[in-house]
């Protein structure tokens, strides 16, 4: 059977990578600037500086790549404003939810805490239970106190354990 989305996961990490590159700070304030205010707009999400922008990010690079490629990106943008929204969108598509390993490029992830995140590579059981931890990519990462200075949008290291579901579209 085909995978029919294989080149919009590949093409959405290559985009995340992009903007990753680009430094997003959060720079007109908390959860601001010029390009979190186009990844909210892209979600269907008000820019505010109340709003967590990181499923909006991860929204932004996959509607990116289903434009680009022509196809249309399947989880619709409301559902990714914040973990609980995609948390109950994967209710009703057991499909998408990933069972078992391996993580791949492009997967979409969720923590206990509600932050949604990607998966930037491929990682086994053997990797998992070797104790190696999951790169991923990760936006909304401004830390403590906000400072204009502060790069929010980067690729980090996590531990599998920390999350609490994987979506595989």
């Amino acid at each position: 059977m085909a995978d029919e989305y294989a080149e919009m996961r590949k093409l959405a990490v290559e985009i995340a990578l992009g903007e990753v590159a680009k430094r997003v700070k959060e720079s007109d304030g908390p959860n601001r600037s010029p390009e979190i205010d186009k990844y909210m707009r892209r979600a269907t999400m008000p820019p505010s500086k109340a709003m967590n922008w990181c499923g909006a990010f991860v929204n932004y690079v996959y509607t990116e790549a289903a434009i680009r490629l022509g196809q249309s990106f399947p989880i619709p943008p409301g559902t990714m404003w914040s973990g609980p929204k995609l948390r109950k969108w994967v209710l009703g598509h057991w499909d998408k939810a990933v069972w078992d390993l391996p993580l791949r490029p492009g997967d979409i992830y969720v923590l206990f805490g509600g932050h949604v995140g990607m998966v930037a590579g491929s990682y086994s059981m053997d990797d998992i239970f070797a104790g190696s931890t999951v790169e991923t990519i990760d936006g909304n990462q401004e830390v403590g106190t906000w400072q204009a200075d502060n790069i929010s949008l980067k690729k980090r290291h996590r531990d599998f354990a920390d999350m609490e579901y994987v979506i595989r579209i």
